[in-house]
């Protein structure tokens, strides 16, 4: 018995070890099928995978499979919407069990991306929303990639007749429906124009709810057409199926040219694409101590390639010793003298097929400037400007001032316009000096070389404060002069051409030379006579009669009738007496309102047509 059980179990042992070196053969009969077939074998898994994503059509080559590593050439899915001449993954076997993967490189990769009835689509239809199966519903892939090299990528995106193409190098990670990366390197090019980007930190999210969210960190942008580059940018981009959404905090602007048209200034602001509709706001303030905010507000139809928006610049106060126009434009800083005062702009500006057109209120409140003609003070004015660039203002704006030159002052108030050319177009210019009035208008005179032609009518102007003008040795008076002086100014020269005033009515002159004029001192026994009676002349009608060459003296031809009530009372005497002048301090008050104008907004006009 015992020997039998011996027999028996001698033969089930002969059975197991057969049976065992069977199945060992057997597997590894079939591990050398797979390895010899792992090729094979790896491109029916892989595409299997990836149509059961939703990525099909798939087609892919497998250029080499180990236990750690697959090398995947020309991958084409979604019949090429997304494709790639180069793939290579590297994992371990005990963590891929558990849908991890160490790495992947991914190299020259294509993805054309279009605005669909489904929201984003890749091939004609939604680019993650598998067909059925899958991990991919809704939350990504399902696989945590601990490494992802992304090398010269290529997306395509296509929003009606707009097109965007990102050209893009990366390493990142992922984890799910999350991908994390520590530097990026892009080049976009759209409707609007050409931008390199780099970032710092990259975080892209796939939710749940749909979509692509995306957000750059430390992120530079230069614009290869434009003198212009952001910094310090933190973005951030999602993409629904409501349109696109973007943010952007922490940007500094800087201005690349020399000298600098703005210095750098902080921005921040959002946008919105809804079809064909872009809707923005944006809100930037210079870096400087006594910082300006500009804030825009507006919406961009891209079929029309129609803007509207509208601006906000809150008064910004300058001071003699603070705050001046170089501080936020270095290119001012040629500019004479210093600025004081209040100036704020609000308003809306549009552009349209090719035009650009502005309804802006720029607001100037008690502002003052030294200029080449004149101390400007106390100027208060809203203009409204038609076109911001080059600047051209409507008809009838009005600015109110007191300007000083040459020892003078008075109160001006001008009504005109800035053309495109640039020119200045007056419409009138009121001048309140000596006791009276001077207005001119109906002129227009380029900015760039000034010159005017015109006609100054005076009333009302204080003949002793004419005669202290004048500066004629000796000479003073009273009573009030009516009249008209023809007036012309090509750049220094300033000609006057038969410029006469005339009395309202009887007053007083008296003429008391230090050194006589040649007629009177050729007057012989009458020089006495004469003498006297100006000394102390009652007149009944005077006239002032004047001209100047460009170049050259001037002279005053004075003609008045009456008499000297202590010498030879009742005698009537005619006196026609012609007088030198150089008549410098009479063409400043003449000019001094006309040139103040024409100062400022010749400034305004000329910096911004630069």
């Amino acid at each position: 018995m015992d020997r039998d059980k011996r027999i028996g179990r001698r033969r089930w042992a002969r059975i197991f070890a057969c049976g065992l070196a069977g199945l060992l053969v057997l597997a590894g009969g079939l591990g050398l099928c797979a390895w010899l077939w792992r090729v094979d074998l790896a491109r029916w898994s892989l595409a299997r995978v990836l149509e059961d994503q939703g990525f099909g059509p798939v087609a892919l080559t497998v250029d080499g499979v180990d236990f750690g590593r697959i090398d995947v050439s020309d991958l084409s899915l979604r019949g090429g919407a997304v494709a790639a001449s180069h793939l290579a993954v590297d994992f371990e076997l005990s963590a891929l069990l558990d849908g991890r993967i160490g790495a992947v490189t991914l190299a020259g990769l294509i993805l054309d991306l279009a605005d669909g009835p489904s929201g984003l689509e890749a091939g004609g239809r939604p680019l993650l929303a598998p067909d059925g199966g899958g991990g991919a519903s809704g939350g990504g892939l399902g696989i945590e990639i601990g490494a992802f090299a992304l090398d010269q990528a290529r997306i395509t995106y296509r929003s009606g007749a707009d097109v965007w193409t990102v050209g893009a190098s990366t390493t990142l990670s992922l984890a799910g429906s999350h991908v994390a990366a520590d530097t990026l390197t892009a080049s976009v090019e759209g409707p609007v124009g050409k931008a390199a980007l780099t970032a710092g930190a990259v975080s892209l999210d796939l939710p749940a709810e749909g979509g692509v969210a995306l957000q750059l960190a430390a992120a530079a942008v230069d614009l290869p057409d434009l003198p212009w580059a952001l910094s310090g940018a933190t973005i951030g981009v999602k993409l629904t199926d409501g349109g696109l959404q973007t943010t952007v905090t922490g940007a500094v602007l800087r201005n690349l040219q020399q000298p600098p048209l703005l210095i750098p200034v902080s921005l921040s602001g959002q946008a919105g694409l809804a079809g064909d509709i872009v809707e923005f706001t944006v809100q930037a303030a210079t870096l400087t101590a006594g910082p300006a905010r500009l804030d825009i507000a507006g919406r961009y139809d891209t079929a029309k390639a129609a803007l509207d928006a509208s601006i906000a610049l809150p008064p910004v106060r300058f001071a003699k010793d603070g705050l001046q126009p170089v501080d936020f434009s270095p290119r001012l800083g040629a500019l004479p003298g210093k600025l004081w005062g209040g100036v704020g702009l609000s308003g809306k500006v549009t552009w349209q097929g090719g035009k650009l057109a502005s309804d802006l209120a720029l607001a100037l409140d008690d502002l003052g400037f030294a200029g080449e003609a004149a101390t400007v003070s106390k100027l208060k004015a809203t203009l409204r400007i038609t076109r911001p660039w080059p600047l051209v203002t409507a008809a009838g704006q009005r600015l109110t001032a007191t300007v000083s030159s040459a020892g003078e002052s008075a109160d001006i108030e001008f009504t005109g316009q800035i053309l495109a050319k640039p020119a200045l177009k007056t419409e009138n210019i009121a001048i309140q000096a000596a006791g009276g009035t001077l207005r001119a208008g109906g002129f227009t005179t380029s900015l760039d070389r000034p010159a005017i032609d015109t006609v100054v009518e005076v009333s009302h102007l204080d003949l002793a404060e004419v005669t202290r003008i004048l500066g004629i040795d000796g000479l003073t008076g009273t009573g009030f002069l009516d009249g008209r002086v023809p007036i012309r100014v090509a750049g220094d020269k300033v000609t006057l051409t038969d410029g006469a005033l005339k009395a309202q009515g009887p007053g007083t002159l008296s003429y008391r030379p230090g050194n006589l004029p040649p007629q009177i001192a050729a007057a012989g026994r009458e020089m006495e006579l004469t003498l006297q009676a100006l000394s102390d002349f009652r007149y009944d009608s005077l006239a002032i009669e004047f001209a100047k060459a460009a170049e050259g003296e001037g002279y005053v031809l004075l003609k008045m009738a009456g008499g000297n009530p202590v010498l030879l009372p009742g005698q009537p005497f005619n006196f026609n007496i012609r007088l030198e002048s150089n008549f410098a301090r009479l063409a400043d008050l003449v000019l001094l309102g006309l040139r103040s104008a024409q100062d400022f907004l010749g400034r305004a006009a000329g910096r911004q047509n630069e």
